[in-house]
């Protein structure tokens, strides 16, 4: 374990990291003495570089390496802007659904209110048709049905 554990401290210095700190701090797996990582190989080279740079400035860097560092802030940007619209477009179809689905409902209300009005004017104006043509029985019976039927105003 001693060996393993002097290994890890070799590569820590041969990278230029004191310690056992690598980007974010890590603790040595007793059982393997292998370093946990929280982060991928390439945030890792990221601090490395971005701590190089702190130090030293760009001419401490080499090509490579200011290509990867930019490149990497560029993706990192991307990927955040892709996250905050995802969340928008997730919300508007939630909405557009909801809108979509109560429009429906009220749609279908206002028609079958409307259709119960037809259909109670219809037997109304039968009923009465009916009396004035001297069946006053049957005509009395539609307006009355029709007034059972009469949708209620809410």
């Amino acid at each position: 374990m001693a060996f393993i554990q002097a290994n890890v401290q070799k590569d820590a210095q041969q990278h230029g990291v004191k310690g056992q700190k690598w980007g974010v701090r890590r603790a040595i797996n007793p059982a393997t003495g292998l370093v946990a990582r929280t982060s991928s190989a390439d945030q890792i080279h990221q601090d490395r570089v971005a701590k190089k740079l702190s130090a030293h400035g760009t001419k401490a860097l080499s090509n490579k390496d200011i290509q990867d560092y930019v490149r990497r802030l560029q993706l990192q940007k991307e990927l955040d802007n892709a996250t905050k619209q995802a969340v928008p477009e997730k919300t508007h179809g939630f909405i557009r659904n909801f809108i979509a689905s109560q429009g429906s409902k009220q749609v279908n209300r206002v028609a079958n209110k409307a259709v119960d009005i037809a259909v109670e004017q219809a037997i109304l104006k039968a009923g009465v048709k009916l009396e004035n043509q001297g069946h006053t029985d049957f005509g009395k019976t539609m307006q009355e049905l029709s007034s059972r039927i009469k949708p209620k105003k809410k």
